[in-house]
């Protein structure tokens, strides 16, 4: 089917990350040391190493890959999270209410309030800002900051600018 993508490169990391940690198993198992170091433990390390390494390595390299051909439609992105009608952001306000209330009590608060917005077909926000216990914690510019999508990007930025000052892209 010429129109399809199939993910052949995240299939290849897919099995790598199966296969290692069984080899990484069998290389903890070969470093139980003997008075100075027995001939029974470090050749199974011989083999076992390199292989982590090669499957480590074709998996950086069909990620990349993968990386390289992705088409990036954010719009459509911010679409599919604005389809939940807030609900994907509702572990966020719970962790924000949790230290005022407690957590139970903001989970508790929290699912009754998801609940309600999905009967109601109403975003979570708005059902969140008609709850005093909930604006007596956050003000609406905190509620609506836990609703920004962006607020979910931690470090990634610094971390992809790092990368880029130490493997910068060829031009080309």
């Amino acid at each position: 089917m010429p129109q399809k993508r199939n993910p052949v490169g995240a299939s290849i990391a897919l099995a790598a990350a199966v296969r290692v940690p069984g080899l990484v198993a069998t290389m903890l198992s070969a470093a139980v040391q003997e008075h100075e170091r027995g001939l029974g433990n470090w050749p199974a390390e011989w083999e076992t190493l390199p292989q982590i390494v090669m499957l480590t390595g074709g998996a950086l390299d069909a990620m990349a890959e993968v990386a390289e051909g992705l088409d990036v439609h954010a719009e459509r992105m911010r679409a599919n999270l604005d389809l939940t009608q807030g609900l994907i952001f509702a572990e966020a306000v719970q962790m924000a209410l949790a230290p005022a209330l407690g957590r139970d009590t903001a989970h508790s608060l929290v699912a009754s309030a998801c609940r309600r917005a999905a009967a109601e077909q109403a975003h979570l926000r708005d059902i969140l800002e008609g709850e005093p216990r909930v604006i007596a914690v956050l003000d609406r510019e905190a509620l609506a900051s836990l609703f920004d999508p962006a607020g979910y990007l931690g470090e990634s930025r610094a971390f992809v600018e790092r990368a880029l000052v130490r493997h910068p892209v060829p031009a080309g």
